[in-house]
């Protein structure tokens, strides 16, 4: 059976899928996940005859068993940086590349033909956005294709829920139908796009909304920072702060979070999810 035929009997399989609510099976050496409720305990049965998964495919895909339906227990930081290419490529070329390129992957693999995902650890010397893009740009030109990517937030791994991997899915995906020009997008895009509608108890939001508030400097500097247009002189005055003392702060903040403060849209956005909590 083909993919392409695979897809029209069962439309809702989604590429990649793991996890408790999902059977999953193999076909041309990739994994699908259809909603295990939505199938009869015959059709589960005629698929694991003819669509086993493979012990192969437990290696690359363990990650994102990991992602669905794990908690973590320990107290380090990752952030996922989800990526789509527009045409077939050779794989384990582009993992290397990836590799050589971003520091401290803890893995790389391609979920599908054309979708993968980079699971960073953190660490203080982890790339600036405008850094990602640059690295992305160049690889295009190096494969002859374009990239698009989704540069996630660092998340504490005892904080972390399955949903937060499926929800930053969901932003990019909305993202990318909307052809933002830019090769690497946040969740500052999709926030700032959503406005209007935006659910700020969503798990992302609220993870995020829960460390800013946490912190009551942090939340002081980001209200002064905001009604000075971010105005840094301004803003030093207002806080009663050294300027040098301000530009630590701010420098902290990108470390911690993976995004900056004098962005105005990731001001916008930080500001938004404090007043709105």
């Amino acid at each position: 059976m083909k993919i392409e035929q695979f897809l029209t009997i069962f439309p809702t399989a989604r590429a990649g899928a793991t996890g408790p609510e999902y059977f999953s099976v193999e076909l041309e050496q990739q994994i699908f996940g259809i909603k295990a409720d939505e199938l009869t305990i015959r059709e589960k049965d005629i698929l694991s005859v003819f669509l086993p998964v493979g012990d192969a495919q437990l290696p690359t895909n363990l990650w994102l068993k990991k992602l669905n339906d794990q908690h973590f227990n320990n107290q380090s930081k990752f952030r996922l940086i989800q990526f789509v290419i527009n045409q077939a490529t050779n794989q384990s070329d582009f993992i290397a590349s990836i590799k050589l390129l971003v520091p401290n992957v803890d893995s790389v693999f391609f979920i599908d033909e054309y979708q993968g995902l980079i699971v960073e650890t953190f660490q203080a010397n982890h790339l600036t956005l405008e850094e990602l893009e640059d690295i992305f740009q160049a690889m295009g030109i190096d494969f002859a294709l374009e990239i698009r990517a989704y540069a996630g937030i660092f998340i504490d791994q005892h904080q972390y829920q399955p949903m937060f991997y499926q929800v930053e899915a969901e932003y990019f995906s909305d993202l990318r139908s909307q052809r933002k020009k830019r090769s690497v997008v946040t969740f500052a895009d999709y926030f700032l796009s959503h406005l209007q509608l935006f659910d700020f108890t969503s798990p992302i939001a609220a993870y995020l909304a829960g460390k800013l508030i946490a912190d009551e400097d942090l939340s002081a500097l980001i209200i002064a920072l905001w009604e000075s247009e971010n105005s840094l002189s301004l803003t030093s005055q207002n806080l009663f702060i050294h300027r040098n003392t301000l530009q630590y702060k701010l420098k902290k903040f990108q470390e911690e979070f993976g995004f900056s403060l004098k962005s105005l849209r990731e001001l916008a956005m930080t500001y938004l999810l404090i007043i709105n909590q």
